[in-house]
């Protein structure tokens, strides 16, 4: 079974757990919806273009992620976890660069805290699934 994360790969972490597309749809609206808040809270924009920033930032990670689902095999899950970690980090940061160049630094503030409230409780969750099997 796979072992990757919500940010880089999707919602696949719930849908090969078995709790379905639904689930895994979910968990992507939720961190969305969790990003975008902290992308307006930040002030990096308005609440419209921080949810379409969101959007594209976890569908740019999430596909960048479904590409190295084959190397979730030969690590375990806190190293895939960390690994995961910094890849949404500079992925999103791009994309936030991208889409607003001048607030690149703001960016790169609010990619690493957007990741960190969706990566957190990403990890307690990867460490009690680690304890059940």
């Amino acid at each position: 079974m796979p072992n990757f994360p919500l940010d880089v790969a999707g919602p696949g972490l719930i849908v090969a757990l078995g709790l379905g597309v639904a689930a895994g749809l979910a968990a992507f609206v939720a961190v969305v919806l969790v990003e975008a808040g902290i992308l307006t809270v930040l002030r990096w924009s308005g609440v419209g273009r921080a949810l379409l920033a969101a959007v594209v930032m976890n569908v740019g990670s999430g596909v960048v992620g479904l590409f190295l689902t084959g190397f979730v095999f030969s690590v375990g899950y806190l190293v895939w976890l960390s690994l995961a970690f910094v890849l949404s980090v500079l992925i999103e940061a791009g994309v936030l660069a991208l889409m607003d160049r001048p607030k690149a630094r703001l960016g790169a503030i609010a990619s690493l805290a957007a990741n960190l409230a969706t990566y957190i409780p990403l990890a307690v969750l990867v460490y009690f699934f680690i304890r059940r099997t």
